[in-house]
């Protein structure tokens, strides 16, 4: 059969290959073998690509790919409900940090156990389908954990993501909860409304845990859980998707169960509840330019809004510098012409390896840096924004001597964050500033490191310099960002 195959842990460019000839997966007993029609990729998919947990991982070569939709075209002798020319759906992996299957959905063909699957809702198409299982299973699972829901008030925190958006419609619709608010950027109140939110919250605008309302169950869906216990009443619960926990909340970590999207189709079916692909607004398109390619325009989305969006959260950049870290990467290469072409930066320089240098400079960059051979914090030349793709955090801290006094700083960010959240901490002997901004970015994947750094610097700013990267260690632990959202 043909599928998607890895050799060797990488990053999805470097080791993902097309294969035309691999052997079709081995159907056990209480399996069936599935025609694959649709599969879905997860943030799990790429972390475990890149060999995060080696030691619970089946051994390559692998086929990636939990999420699946298609016909059943074999059964085991155990299976006792589906048969062939069922349509179905699922995620084939029960716990997807253990032992996950060598042979993925990214095939024609996958093998899954019977208990793991459900029947495809009528109204749905196979792609749609396949968006579905991981993403919904845990939104319902997390709220089932927090008990009985009917008449009470639910707060969904990153309520227009993925996991988040089944979220909202599942707390209303399935569980009954009386009141249902959740937070979003501005761009996305109108969206949340759509969704049938009592109250929606702009996280840009507001602190969700300062308002007066409290909540009986929170969901947090974006690792703010030291905010969350405090919007929770008194004798409520939180539960925790991603991040790092704050008693009394909990963390749910999905497992895929099939009785659970069978309970779900009815919902489904009804409309009651809808997959994001048929909740798109307009407003989430932009019409394809003329001179790109429709794989050219399929590269592009959600690397140049990472871009675009971080850069513009740093403020006006016109006749000021920018270095840009990982410069050649495919975000990196397009912060470099939306920092110089769109926000008229005066100077961008950037980090490379020693191969990219001349790539590099045709882009146009005032300074291409070896980090071979140079270590960019130490130069004797500073930045007014540094735009962070591969990680440094602790480099980073060098760059913030631009700022003479940690305190200019607590006045430069006041405007983007509470500045009782502000402290000063000492890394590598110099006085930085750390904010925890308590605010998102949308969610923005970019699964190019992973470390204990990343937990701790998460929406964390030092001066100037904003950390515009996705959690990836709880991002793959707990599965609550997909790359289809």
């Amino acid at each position: 059969m043909k599928a998607w195959m890895y050799h060797e842990h990488g990053s999805f460019t470097d080791v993902l290959k097309f294969e035309t000839k691999t052997s079709l997966p081995q159907v056990k007993d209480d399996q069936v073998l599935i025609k694959v029609v649709a599969a879905a990729l997860n943030p799990v998919d790429a972390v475990r690509m890149l060999g995060f947990f080696k030691a619970t991982d089946c051994p390559l070569p692998t086929i990636p790919g939990y999420d699946v939709a298609g016909v059943v075209v074999k059964v085991g002798p155990q299976v006792k409900q589906l048969k062939e020319g069922d349509e179905v759906y699922g995620n084939i992996n029960e716990k997807p940090l253990e032992d996950p299957k060598q042979l993925g959905s990214l095939a024609e063909y996958t093998a899954v156990e019977e208990k793991l699957l459900g029947l495809k809702p009528t109204n749905l198409s196979f792609p749609e389908a396949a968006g579905l299982p991981l993403a919904v299973e845990t939104a319902y699972q997390a709220l089932e954990r927090c008990g009985p829901l009917d008449g009470k008030s639910v707060l969904v925190l990153g309520g227009a993501g993925g996991v988040g958006t089944l979220a909202i419609q599942l707390a209303r619709h399935v569980f009954v909860a009386s009141r249902v608010a959740a937070t979003c950027s501005s761009g996305k109140l109108e969206f949340l409304k759509s969704l049938g939110v009592d109250l929606a919250i702009d996280y840009t605008k507001e602190n969700f845990e300062e308002l007066p309302e409290k909540f009986d169950v929170v969901f947090d869906g974006v690792g703010q859980c030291d905010k969350a216990v405090k919007a929770m009443k008194e004798g409520g619960k939180v539960v925790s998707i991603i991040g790092e926990i704050t008693p009394p909340a909990f963390q749910h970590i999905v497992i895929s169960d099939g009785s659970v999207l069978e309970k779900l189709n009815p919902f489904l079916e009804s409309g009651k509840v809808k997959p994001s692909t048929q909740l798109l607004k307009r407003s989430c398109w932009g019409l394809k330019p003329k001179n790109l390619s429709f794989p050219e325009a399929a590269g592009l989305p959600l690397a140049i809004e990472t871009a675009y969006q971080a850069l513009e959260r740093c403020g006006p950049l016109d006749g000021k510098s920018v270095l840009i870290m990982g410069g050649a990467g495919g975000v990196g290469t397009l912060s470099i012409q939306i920092a110089e072409h769109v926000f008229g930066a005066s100077r961008v320089a950037t980090t490379c390896s020693s191969g990219k240098l001349e790539f590099l400079k045709s882009l146009g960059v005032d300074l291409a840096i070896d980090y071979t051979k140079e270590n960019f914090e130490y130069l004797p030349e500073k930045f007014d924004v540094v735009f962070d793709a591969v990680g440094h955090v602790h480099q980073i801290s060098e760059v913030a001597q631009l700022y003479d006094d940690a305190q200019e700083v607590v006045e430069e960010v006041n405007l983007i964050s509470d500045p009782q959240n502000a402290t000063v901490e000492v890394i590598n002997g110099l006085e930085v500033l750390k904010i925890a901004a308590g605010r998102c970015l949308r969610e923005v994947e970019i699964l190019n490191d992973y470390s204990g750094l990343l937990r701790e610097s998460l929406r964390n700013n030092f001066g100037s310099i904003y950390r515009v990267i996705v959690d990836s260690h709880t991002a793959f632990k707990c599965l609550s960002w997909s790359w289809r959202d």
